[in-house]
């Protein structure tokens, strides 16, 4: 009889744990459905670097990527670089080094607002 007794509880125990671990499984399985993504949507636009000043002949790059090379006189490369896609409304750093030396002639912070945006370089 004292055997019959154990078996039972231990056949509650295990009923209970699986319902525990299914109802607990099916709780995080809601809460991680119910996401809502907060704030505006990115919006994506090209920009391009220009110069006029005749003493930058410089590589071009954004967020560390290289986007062209630039000549303040237009001898060697054009004044502006080709158009450059990146996220609009956020900040985004601009570095032009000299082509021959490696030197960092320029480096600036920039939030681009519109698609077609030009970054001044004097």
């Amino acid at each position: 009889m004292r055997g019959e007794v154990f078996g039972v509880m231990r056949l509650v125990n295990r009923k209970v744990l699986v319902l525990v671990v299914l109802f607990l499984t099916s709780a995080f399985v809601a809460v991680g459905c119910d996401v809502t993504i907060v704030g505006p949507p990115l919006v994506f636009g090209d920009v391009r670097v220009c110069t006029s000043n005749s003493s930058y002949y410089a590589r071009v790059y954004i967020d560390g990527n290289l986007v062209g090379i630039i000549d303040g006189w237009g001898m060697y490369a054009p004044q502006c670089t080709g158009w450059y896609s990146i996220t609009l409304n956020e900040t985004h750093r601009v570095v032009l080094r000299d082509v021959n030396t490696g030197v960092i002639l320029v480096d600036r912070w920039v939030t681009p607002t519109y698609d077609g945006y030009t970054i001044e370089i004097y």
